[in-house]
């Protein structure tokens, strides 16, 4: 049933205003590379290029798009007709099993009393396969890529940053317990630079990793995790080298605020005076290592500060 949503989530992430965030109601412009705006935010904004790629308009039509709109709310009674039956098929076998399983209980109840002559007891059930009215609030984590003002729910926000920032995303799996290790290079020919990546990475979560290099040479970066609420902790160790010189930077991964974009708040700080070595060179050879620190029993003693 989740695929379903999961399916229409997509679906509609795809075909919705970058601006506003809702489905076009009307015809939708198209800029050369297929992105697209509704009518409403071109017309209030006066938007003379695409605020996806930044490419111009064009005057061709997504005849494909605009009937897929017109069907999406019949897709969507269709999709949700699917999950209902599965649903009322779901609580049918439930029902049936606890039924059952309050028989067995009654028959063993009843062989019990019959078999005793000093007392009687009559066994009570308590009705557990209603459904419950609590539902969980969804929190929105901000994307955390470049100058993105998106904002979506875990699973969302995994979806966007696949689609919309592919070129810096990339997937991992890795056995719980291990480390994730990332090696790569960055190009830095003009100062200031700013570099983003994301990871997706199994038995961890959602990283969002931001460096910047001001003209300076001076680095800042930051490990941001988007954990879904999972009460984990991870070690993080950045290292820059050049030739033979070696700079590394341990510290603590940041957990998202919804409330806040965290690109500014910094975790790793190299100085001018450390870059001084590297910052002439075209590239720098990069290294990031992420660690879940596992959970030792309660102890008197302070935890040391890593800083």
């Amino acid at each position: 049933m989740d695929e379903y949503k999961a399916w229409i989530k997509a679906l509609e992430l795809d075909i919705e205003c970058p601006i506003c965030l809702d489905i076009p109601q009307t015809s939708a412009l198209l800029c050369i590379n297929g992105h697209h705006v509704c009518q409403s935010c071109h017309k209030a904004k006066k938007l003379e290029i695409c605020p996806t790629c930044f490419q111009d308009f064009t005057e061709a039509k997504n005849l494909f798009l605009d009937k897929f709109i017109g069907s999406l709310e019949i897709l969507q009674e269709s999709i949700e007709k699917i999950v209902e039956k599965e649903r009322q098929n779901v609580h049918k076998i439930c029902h049936e099993y606890m039924e059952q399983h309050k028989k067995e209980i009654l028959q063993k109840a009843v062989r019990s009393v019959c078999t005793q002559t000093d007392f009687k007891e009559t066994p009570t059930y308590r009705q557990n396969n209603q459904p419950s009215n609590n539902k969980k609030l969804k929190i929105l984590y901000p994307c955390n890529i470049g100058k993105c003002e998106r904002r979506y729910d875990y699973t969302s926000l995994i979806i966007h940053v696949k689609r919309e920032h592919n070129n810096i995303f990339s997937e991992t799996a890795i056995n719980a317990g291990e480390t994730f290790f990332k090696k790569f290079e960055l190009p830095k020919e003009e100062l200031p630079k700013i570099y983003d990546f994301a990871f997706h990475i199994s038995n961890m979560g959602l990283f969002f990793f931001n460096i910047t290099i001001h003209t300076s040479g001076e680095l800042k970066a930051v490990v941001i995790l988007v954990n879904q609420s999972i009460p984990k902790i991870f070690s993080c160790e950045f290292g820059v080298s050049c030739r033979n010189v070696l700079l590394k930077n341990q510290g603590i991964v940041k957990s998202c605020d919804p409330n806040i974009r965290m690109i500014s708040n910094h975790e790793f700080h190299l100085n001018k005076d450390k870059m001084f070595h590297v910052k002439r060179n075209k590239t720098l050879d990069c290294t990031l290592k992420i660690t879940e620190i596992r959970r030792n029993p309660p102890s008197n003693n302070p935890i040391p500060s890593l800083f």
